[in-house]
């Protein structure tokens, strides 16, 4: 993988860019990136990207340094002058819980935000009550860092994650025509609900739902469905399952993005980054969602009737294509983000 070696010279000559690794040990994110851009389970070369814009962006060269990092409870040890000009990149907690050192840095831009999110589905009291446990949990997680200043903190997109930047193929000429490819296991941290064996995470059943959706879809015999579930989600370590998922996406002209253990996932930006049409769960209202030409779904039941107008409607599959192009070039798009970046710190 190639950096360029002018934008690392113009980060390092107005600061730091540091990934603060899960050993405890802080490295270079160039070096980070070099030797494996997903180390934190994220795809760092995104945020890299989103630095180099960022810095291009500030003309008056303020002295920033930036920290990519997963942890909530601490930072590495940074002499305070540095803390005062220190951007955070926090990745990973899907808590939702506020850094408990947001009120010593600069700003926090946060993936998963920290406001946790309601949504429920119709007609399925079981999944209502395991969101409504998890949500009992994640503001519970969050009592902690309970009146520790937030209004520095930022909420942020997660990015893609193993995407390849491969031509655009027009949305007419994809020859799958509905695709889901992803796990239905859990972390294997559950917490409260391991306890119980017979209660599973909203993730679970909320997957499982879809797909049982899809089955039942009678029209399916007529297009090429293409649904295939993975073991777990792919860390840095397995890369196997990967091989050609951003090929099967490119080729896909409805992606099915169901619910993670949170309301966010990478499927959602990658899709619509490809120029997929999206159906998704609902999700958090923060900035970079807002004109997402997705179409969000509370009740799986409605898949089959949703599929079946989708695909009869060559008209409606193209302008869905071209708003999903344009929603990423202008909302989550490295440029796009790097901007509002600046606006926040302005």
């Amino acid at each position: 993988m190639t950096l360029d070696l002018n934008t690392q010279g113009n980060i390092a000559k107005i600061g730091t860019c540091e990934v603060h690794l899960p050993n405890g040990e802080v490295a270079p994110l160039s070096e980070v990136i070099e030797a494996c851009p997903y180390t934190l389970d994220f795809n760092l070369l995104y945020f890299y990207k989103i630095i180099q814009d960022f810095v291009a962006l500030d003309i008056s060269h303020k002295d920033y340094h930036f920290l990519l990092t997963r942890r909530v409870d601490e930072l590495p040890q940074f002499p305070s002058d540095k803390l005062q000009n220190l951007i955070v990149f926090l990745l990973g907690d899907e808590w939702c819980r506020t850094p408990s050192y947001a009120s010593d840095v600069l700003a926090v831009f946060k993936c998963y935000g920290s406001t946790p999110t309601l949504e429920f589905h119709q007609s399925n009291l079981y999944l209502n009550s395991l969101i409504l446990l998890q949500y009992i949990r994640v503001v519970f997680k969050g009592l902690k860092t309970w009146g520790v200043k937030s209004k520095n903190v930022f909420p942020f997109p997660l990015g893609y994650f193993r995407q390849s930047d491969l031509p655009t193929v027009p949305i007419l000429e994809r020859t799958c025509d509905v695709s889901f490819i992803g796990s239905l296991k859990n972390s294997p941290k559950q917490g409260l609900l391991k306890m119980f064996g017979f209660f599973k995470s909203p993730k679970i059943v909320s997957r499982q739902s879809m797909v049982s959706c899809v089955s039942k879809w009678q029209g399916a015999d007529r297009y090429n469905v293409d649904v295939r579930l993975t073991s777990s989600f792919p860390h840095a370590e397995k890369t196997s399952e990967f091989g050609d998922y951003s090929e099967r996406l490119m080729n896909t002209k409805i992606c099915l993005s169901p619910r993670g253990t949170s309301l966010e996932t990478f499927r959602y930006f990658e899709a619509l980054r490809y120029g997929c049409i999206l159906v998704s769960e609902p999700v958090p209202n923060y900035w970079f969602y807002k004109d997402s030409p997705a179409i969000y779904l509370n009740d799986w039941n409605k898949l089959p009737q949703l599929l079946e107008s989708l695909l009869g409607d060559t008209q409606r599959l193209e302008e869905l294509h071209h708003k999903a192009l344009n929603w990423w070039q202008n909302r989550c798009s490295p440029s796009a983000v790097s901007s509002q970046m600046f606006h926040n710190l302005k």
